[in-house]
This record gives C-alpha cells, structure tokens and sequence, in this order.
C-alpha cells in the first residue's frame, strides 16, 4: 500500500504517524527505506522535513501470523464437548500480539483441543476471559462458538463467581472489607492502569486466609473484571501484591513469581444449564493452610 503526506515541518517519523501506524512502526518503515520526501530516499527517523515536501510511505502488505501448536503440558481440570476448565501456568500470556513472539495460551490449548471457537479470531481460539501473564489459575474455555458467546454474555452480566488467592505486603485491621473505587488507564504511563475518578466501576471483595507478619494470604472476589483489578485496587490500599514489579512497593518482600492465583470459578453451565464449581489450588509458596480448604465457606461477606 502507498500514502502520500504533504509535510508540515517536523520530524520525518512524526510526520507519517497515524491512527495506523505507531511512531515506532513509521520509524522501522524509514530506517527500512520505504519513505521518500520528495522523490529521495530518508533513512533517519529524526530528518527534519520542510513545509509542503511531499512525503511517500510504502507500507508492505500485512501477511497473517501463522498460529501454531505448541506442546506444553496443561492440566484440564474439567471438560466437556461444549467447555474445558483449564489451569493457565504462570508465565504464559493468553493470546498472541504485535508485541510478542513467545508461545501463548491459545498455542497451547490448539495442541491440547482438536476444536475451538474462533468468533474472537483465529489469534483467541478458545479464549473466553483472560489472566495476566504472570498470574496462573483455573479459565473456562470455549470449544464451539454458541458456547463462546453465551460464556462471554454470562461475565459481561457479572454471572460469573471469580476468585483467587493473593499473598499481599503487610498485617490487617479488618479481616474483610470492599473495595469499590473507579478504574481506568494512568494519566502519567499508558502501559498501567490506576484509581481515577472518571474510570469505570470496579468492585474487589477480599477477607483474610491467615497473616504472617509482613505477609498476608488473602481470598479476593472480584465483581467486575478491570484490567489488572485486583494488583491496582490492592496497592491502593497500600497492600500490593507480592512480586508485582508494577504497582508492588520497592520495601516489600521479595518473591520469586507474582504472588497471584485464580483459584475458584463458579458458573452455570451455558448448555447443559447445572451449576459448575471448580476449583484449582495454588502452590504451598501461597501459605495457605490446609485448614481453608477444609472448612470452606462459600458466603464471601
């Protein structure tokens, strides 16, 4: 594909930059030789043009990423023709993008399952709700695409029961509590996310498993499911999740991994229509004591 830009005077890779295409693609487009102002070849980013130099961009044509199987052992723990229940590692982000070439969720499940929805795209196949890179724990999976979309109504309708347990910094006052504060991206880094008072809803419920002097192993619920929900509204009230390196506190204790885990997932089966409750421990670095699960309560608060 060709473009033309009629220069207004700044730098060459701000110049070409639009909804399209990021300044760092335009600059990797220069340095490439694809841009021309008027008739010679730049090859700097930073070349100052002059008003009304005629700038042509040729942008090659997209080739569509290949998704291959990956062989990775999961573990299912549940699954039918309609859905899998599946633990996601830590480590292994969902699903493919511009920004990664590592081996992803959606890899894995096309070399674990023959059929998978796809009404998300071929780069989500299966892919219902996601978890963050390093937070590991239980995903329901979608095998065909009325599932998909009956699952993806039911967590937009708040139908889903979502909960994880968290080893967090620091002792509390209370043993439960709500927190109920707006969410959106940070003003200051648009790679992160924070409490903003514009922002949109979020509900996080969380109560105490047991406390360890600096550290406490807490079960966390949450009602809505804002990126990095739970890691923002538990810094926010100065109780980050350990091994968080974006939003944890410089004199927290160290971990070897983030310190986050969806272990429990409640819903109604979209098909069959009878109430799934599963659930996935985490590994003893959690600190949860057998006696939790022993005595589970389902009444969160």
């Amino acid at each position: 594909m060709e473009k033309h830009v009629i220069a207004k005077g700044d730098r060459l890779d701000k110049e070409i930059t639009d909804e399209k295409l990021s300044r760092s693609q335009a600059a990797k487009l220069i340095v490439s030789g694809s841009v021309s102002v008027g008739g010679k070849k730049e090859y700097k980013p930073s070349y100052k043009t002059s008003a009304g130099d005629i700038i042509k961009v040729l942008i090659p044509k997209e080739q569509p990423k290949q998704i291959l199987p990956v062989d990775i052992p999961i573990n299912v723990i549940y699954e039918d023709e309609y859905l899998a229940l599946i633990e996601k590692p830590a480590g292994l982000i969902c699903h493919p993008s511009d920004s990664t070439s590592e081996a992803t969720l959606v890899n894995v499940l096309l070399n674990r399952f023959p059929k998978l929805s796809n009404v998300a795209g071929d780069d989500r196949q299966g892919i219902v709700h996601r978890l963050d890179k390093e937070t590991s724990g239980i995903m329901v999976i979608a095998k065909e695409n009325k599932t998909y979309v009956l699952l993806s109504n039911m967590f937009k309708k708040r139908q889903v029961d979502k909960r994880y347990i968290a080893l967090v910094h620091g002792g509390f006052s209370e043993l439960s509590d709500t927190i109920d504060v707006p969410i959106a991206r940070s003003l200051r880094d648009r790679k992160k996310m924070a409490v903003i008072d514009s922002g949109r809803e979020a509900i996080t419920n969380w109560r105490v498993i047991k406390e360890y002097g600096v550290k406490t192993a807490l079960e966390i619920q949450i009602i809505t499911g804002r990126t990095h929900q739970i890691r923002v509204h538990m810094a926010h009230i100065h109780h980050p999740v350990l091994g968080d390196d974006v939003y944890g506190f410089k004199k927290a204790p160290k971990a070897s991994r983030l310190m986050l885990h969806a272990w429990y997932l409640s819903f109604e089966h979209p098909i069959y229509k009878k109430q799934l409750i599963y659930t996935c421990k985490p590994d003893s670095g959690f600190l949860v004591p057998e006696s939790f699960y022993d005595e589970y309560k389902e009444q969160f608060i």
